[in-house]
């Protein structure tokens, strides 16, 4: 196995042969992506098609890492993977959602015109090891806030719900996509399987610990979103075709 350090906006040669294309690249952080911008949209656009071109010349497989994003602020809860979306082509979470939407279309492009053997995997929210305590996301705010011994805070009543999947969950998950889906107009909705991962805030804050004690909702100002403008993300419904279930 080697490393080789490359910006996929560039144009990727390997002189070796290749299995597996797996597109990780982009920022995902809603701090990172409203910071880098148009390295988001090219990173989805013009990185797609970098490695896509490579998955053809090496005859390769080819997974998309793609987003719960993609389908905005959904009107439909939980999200069926058949479910377009409802998104903001122009706010500023749009660099991402509307990236990795793009991105979506190019893969299944390629599929349908080059005979790639393409999977999408569309991750909704994870958690683990060497997550970063500022990067604006649920689980490190609430951890960053218990070790300084302040107060959870909870944005609008606490019942806006997300889907947790630990990251050796997702991992797994993403292994049996490779392997084991045809090569068929195919998506996956990457979450918890099971109802019980399916948390609101106010569930979620208290598992924490020692934080019990701290939790606090602070209701959003009336017509005012929670930060970067992520009010509800729901949980997709699960399909059985992996035969996947989470361990965490």
């Amino acid at each position: 196995m080697s490393f080789i350090e490359h910006d996929i906006i560039e144009p990727l040669k390997v002189d070796r042969d290749i299995d597996y294309v797996l597109h990780f690249a982009s920022p995902a952080s809603p701090i990172d992506y409203q910071k880098f911008p148009v390295e988001t949209l090219k990173v989805g656009s013009f990185g797609t098609f970098n490695v896509l071109d490579l998955a053809v010349e090496k005859k390769a497989k080819f997974l998309l890492a793609s987003t719960s994003e993609v389908y905005g602020d959904p009107l439909q809860n939980p999200q069926k993977e058949e479910y377009w979306g409802n998104v903001n082509p122009v706010g500023p979470r749009a660099v991402y959602d509307e990236a990795k939407r793009f991105a979506e279309a190019v893969t299944m492009a390629y599929h349908r015109r080059y005979r790639v053997d393409t999977k999408i995997t569309r991750i909704f929210n994870t958690y683990g090891p060497r997550m970063r305590i500022n990067d604006g996301r649920a689980v490190p705010a609430f951890i960053a806030q218990a070790l300084n011994n302040e107060p959870l805070t909870v944005f609008g009543d606490g019942r806006q719900t997300r889907s947790f999947c630990y990251m050796s969950d997702l991992v797994k998950g993403i292994y049996k996509l490779c392997e084991k889906l045809p090569a068929e107009e195919k998506r996956d909705n990457k979450k918890s399987p099971s109802g019980l991962l399916f948390l609101s805030y106010r569930v979620l804050a208290p598992i924490i610990p020692p934080l019990k004690s701290c939790l606090r909702s602070q209701k959003a100002s009336a017509g005012k979103p929670p930060p970067m403008g992520g009010d509800v993300r729901q949980l997709a419904d699960r399909g059985g075709h992996l035969n996947w279930k989470h361990n965490y």
